[in-house]
């Protein structure tokens, strides 16, 4: 290591950054390349610095965490790791993989199943630690302090190949300090969260786990009732230096010898790629991920919490992974070991879509395509010709009956069903889609799985005598059911209108056409109140409901919108009777809160929920009730983009909206390519409370009209046969071919426009971490 000590972390920018963890087994990654000014198209200059950038935003650790919530997490979107104290002599690495589940149906559910740790038990009590993680390059990275001595260490889980990889060196009593394998039974989590004797009589425990070893590689193989995993490790050392590579393998179904012989090979793979080649591979494809998008605010915790968001994102999934369930790679005993389909899922991705991360999103119209026969066979057998439902939790093969409405009214809420999440998981495709306007994602995925979403609905709608087509009871998520429940009318109305926009821009000739028209010109109107909007008819909201369920007609279908006459005074009203009940509000009722704001432009009460939602927010910017809730964080950082950016259409058509709801205390802002719906990137800064400039670049040429807030018409640059037209107050029509980019500058404004952090961004010390 060539005397460099490990954490150390100091910043000389401008210059070789090896000693902040890029020099390992003589090894030197430099990232100096990577901050300089680059010119970016219609002349805005790009002059972040990543490594000087990022590393403000990084968590410290001074104590030692003991909670999940506390401690440094990693991950590739598939394997994942978190370090923790477990006793006074003991640190543990969590291993952890995605898509390693148990699929039989029982009592608990289908659900994840836990793998196992890496122990580290020192010869001393520990003490404390000087820790970080590094979001640049995903690396964890310290010295751990006992009474006998310290403990240096390195982790990461490699961007690419399957594989964990922990360095670590003992000094004084701690020389000998080793890692051992600390297998986990392959039990439900919920039989680990509620060991309810009864319930447990119908789980059939999994055959016991072994170890193994394939070409003198130890392995620990856990068989399943179908299919089993197998954790494989190789250690090593080199500099004075030992190093332990770790690879989890999953088969259902399959054999477990196969995949323990995987395992067993990507841990070689692993651990023969020379360790230059390695860390290049890791270091390039997490710059990649940061520089697809940027984002500055002079607000310094927002601002640091946004990048640990990025940072999770990527650590949590992957293009070609598992849809992204409650707790990511990292699992933990929990009542919810799943994929959550009536909210969860949906504020995950949301964020996705916006900061530039397609690909990251992938998974979930993947899955929906690829499982579409089980969501056929989750309703009953006499809709399977045409319809397709998804229950409120599955696994991540979508397996989970869906309950049919009652057409008879019933006392009570028991046993009514709650049947429009897969129409709300569907709108989520339709956003990716917006923002890229890949035609195939229409023809592939959302039209079939919309197309039988929709049908679902349809068998249960009834005309009734005010010549209205009105729903039958379902339940509005969490809390009551009822007729014409809000939730199941808002995305119903929305599913028929898209699917009347998606045959038109396929030109299909679909026969149900004219049913889909129906249903939007005739479908019942949202039950509503003197307090806003009911959760169904004749059923107020009239106690605490964590959930927005009745509420999606304002966010996030925008039908009740701030440009519809009167639309302001019922979002208004809506939302503060919601809020007025705080009893059961948790963390994503102020997300959601901060968003409904946005949507009326009210940047100060957004801003007041998001730091409302500050109390809520855990040392590694985790989230928890009773478990692992990985959404709630994540939407915060979708309500930073509603603040900033919204591309929802008027009523006369698209519009892109730029700094909508921006609040009094943001003065400097700047965002680079950001997507708006149309499949735009757009970039721009406000400087002095006021918008400097806006850069517009259309990736399939869709027609564009923008509102910015300009102090007089500004000054365009962009190719020749681009052109601007004001088209009202602060708005503009572009014309822009595919491939254009219009660069627009305030005249008042003499700055040269350059993405980089803004003035008042960066933290005194580290925000996030334990101190």
């Amino acid at each position: 290591m060539n005397g460099v000590a490990s954490g150390q972390t100091t910043r000389d920018v401008g210059t070789c950054r090896c000693t902040r963890g890029a020099l390992l087994f003589g090894a030197c990654v430099c990232l100096s390349a990577f901050a300089s000014a680059e010119p970016a198209a219609s002349g805005v200059r790009d002059t972040v610095d990543w490594p000087a950038f990022l590393h403000a935003a990084d968590p410290v650790w001074s104590r030692l965490p003991e909670n999940w919530w506390e401690a440094p997490y990693l991950g590739n979107g598939m394997m994942g790791t978190l370090i923790r104290k477990v006793d006074a002599r003991t640190l543990e690495w969590q291993v952890g993989r995605s898509d390693v589940e148990d699929y039989r149906s029982i009592n608990y559910g289908m659900g994840r199943l836990p793998i196992g740790s890496f122990l580290l038990r020192t010869a001393g009590d520990l003490q404390d630690c000087d820790m970080r993680l590094d979001l640049l390059n995903a690396e964890a990275s310290g010295t751990i302090r006992t009474s006998a001595g310290a403990i240096a260490f390195r982790t990461l889980v490699h961007a690419d190949q399957m594989a964990i990889v922990v360095l670590w060196k003992g000094e004084g009593g701690e020389a000998d300090s080793s890692l051992t394998w600390s297998p986990k039974e392959a039990l439900h989590p919920r039989l680990a969260v509620k060991p309810d004797e009864e319930r447990k009589k119908t789980w059939t425990p999994n055959p016991e786990g072994h170890q193994s070893e394939v070409d003198g590689t130890p392995i620990w193989v856990q068989p399943l009732s179908e299919g089993g995993y197998a954790t494989a490790w190789r250690e090593g050392a080199q500099d004075g230096w030992r190093s332990l590579f770790i690879s989890t393998q999953y088969a259902w179904p399959g054999k477990p010898e196969d995949v323990a012989k995987q395992a067993a090979d990507a841990v070689r793979t692993a651990a023969e790629t020379p360790w230059e080649a390695f860390i290049s591979a890791h270091r390039a494809a997490w710059l990649d991920h940061y520089r697809k998008s940027f984002f500055s605010v002079s607000d310094p915790y927002w601002q640091t919490f946004y990048w640990n968001q990025i940072y999770k994102l990527r650590a949590a999934t992957r293009q070609d992974g598992v849809i992204l369930g409650i707790q990511g790679p990292w699992d933990q005993p929990t009542p919810w070991p799943g994929i959550w389909w009536n909210l969860n899922v949906q504020l995950t991705y949301w964020p996705m879509y916006t900061s530039n991360h397609l690909e990251l999103a992938e998974p979930l119209p993947n899955s929906l395509r690829e499982y579409l026969p089980n969501l056929i066979a989750n309703v009953q057998p006499e809709y399977r010709e045409d319809s397709a439902g998804v229950y409120r939790s599955t696994t991540a093969r979508l397996v989970g009956g869906v309950f049919y409405p009652s057409l008879v009214e019933r006392p009570g809420d028991a046993g009514d069903p709650e049947v429009g999440d897969l129409l709300w998981a569907c709108h989520n495709v339709w956003l990716h889609y917006r923002m890229n306007m890949d035609d195939a994602i229409l023809r592939d995925t959302l039209y079939p799985v919309l197309r039988r979403a929709v049908n679902y609905h349809r068998h249960f709608l009834q005309e009734g005598e005010d010549g209205r087509l009105h729903l039958p009871r379902t339940r509005s998520p969490e809390y009551k059911s009822g007729p014409d429940c809000n939730y199941d009318l808002a995305l119903l109305r929305w599913g028929a209108g898209a699917l009347l926009q998606i045959t038109d821009r396929l030109g299909v000739d679909d026969p149900l056409a004219p049913e889909w028209r129906r249903i939007a010109e005739k479908l019942a109107d949202f039950p509503e109140g003197d307090n806003g909007f009911l959760i169904a008819r004749d059923v107020p909201m009239d106690s605490s409901h964590r959930h927005y369920s009745h509420l999606l007609m304002v966010y996030p279908l925008y039908q009740v919108n701030v440009e519809q006459p009167g639309g302001e005074a019922r979002i208004r009203r809506s939302l503060d009777h919601w809020h007025s009940f705080p009893d059961a509000l948790f963390g994503y009722s102020f997300t959601g809160g901060a968003s409904i704001a946005a949507s009326i432009g009210d940047g100060q009460r957004a801003l007041d929920y998001l730091n409302a939602f500050k109390r809520f927010i855990e040392p590694n910017t985790m989230y928890r009730e009773a478990g692992p809730v990985i959404e709630t964080p994540l939407s915060a950082a979708q309500s930073i983009h509603d603040m900033l950016i919204q591309s929802w259409d008027a009523p006369d058509g698209p519009l892109i909206r730029v700094f909508p709801a921006v609040p009094d205390a943001w003065d400097d802002v700047v965002f680079h390519q950001w997507r708006a719906q149309g499949a735009f990137l757009v970039s721009a800064a406000r400087v002095g409370g006021k918008t400097a400039w806006v850069k517009v670049t259309s990736h399939a040429g869709e027609p564009c009209r923008l509102r910015a807030a300009f102090s007089d018409a500004p000054r365009l640059e962009a190719p020749e046969g681009a052109t601007i037209e004001p088209v009202g107050e602060d708005r503009y029509a572009l014309g822009l071919r595919k491939g254009d980019t219009a660069l627009l500058v305030d005249p008042a404004w003499k700055g040269e426009p350059t993405v980089a952090p803004v003035a008042g961004s960066i933290p005194d010390g580290p925000v996030f971490g334990l101190r």
